[in-house]
């Protein structure tokens, strides 16, 4: 029950700041919320935390089946984890914003908005080995190989991922603000510095 829970946090934990490499979502949910307000700006959302979920299922699937048949341990895992993040984060601190307006979208009813938005974010399963090395670098590993863990490590990345775009969404509503390139930039630097902190925490997990 323990490392259920445990895992339950981690996932949050993970869904929750990972959320914040989402750079092409944030634009385009920032683009939704400013022409057809938040509910509409939600429903892009969900479409992105979708995805998000089915990468993090894929990458814990990944990662429980290569502990249970490998002879790596939890140590190695987290090393290897931090390689991974600290190569993405120095790709995201020196990434530019490229982002095209689609206007298909903005026409598309909530439904379409959510399906539409959901194929967009799906065509980066390279998010995959993102989520497999931060779950790495936080030890997911070192818990029993069960179905309920599996489960749990996927939940929490789900509820971590909506809470970061309620959260999102809620504060750029009350801006009414479109990001400018400088805080585009920005994002970036963020989510490069969230990834370190993940390698120091992978690096922690080698000596905990």
């Amino acid at each position: 029950m323990m490392s259920t829970l445990l895992l339950l946090f981690k996932g949050i934990v993970a869904g929750f700041f990972y959320s914040f490499i989402s750079i092409s979502g944030v634009m385009y949910c920032t683009h939704y919320l400013l022409n057809k307000g938040k509910k509409r700006a939600m429903f892009a959302a969900y479409g992105i935390i979708a995805a998000q979920g089915i990468w993090a299922l894929v990458a814990s699937f990944i990662l429980f089946i290569l502990a249970k048949w490998t002879e790596l341990n939890s140590p190695s895992f987290s090393i290897i984890g931090a390689m991974i993040l600290f190569v993405m984060a120095i790709k995201f601190y020196k990434a530019d914003v490229v982002f095209e307006e689609e206007e298909k979208l903005l026409q598309a009813s909530p439904y379409k908005t959510f399906v539409e938005v959901f194929k967009l974010a799906m065509q980066s399963p390279i998010r995959i080995i993102g989520y497999a090395a931060i779950f790495a670098a936080l030890g997911v590993v070192k818990y029993p190989v069960s179905f309920s863990n599996f489960i749990s490590t996927t939940i929490g990345t789900l509820v971590g991922t909506y809470i970061w775009w309620q959260v999102f969404l809620t504060v750029l509503d009350k801006q009414k603000k479109a990001l400018s390139p400088q805080n585009k930039q920005l994002l970036h630097r963020i989510a490069a510095f969230i990834l370190i902190g993940f390698v120091v925490i992978g690096l922690l997990e080698v000596y905990l």
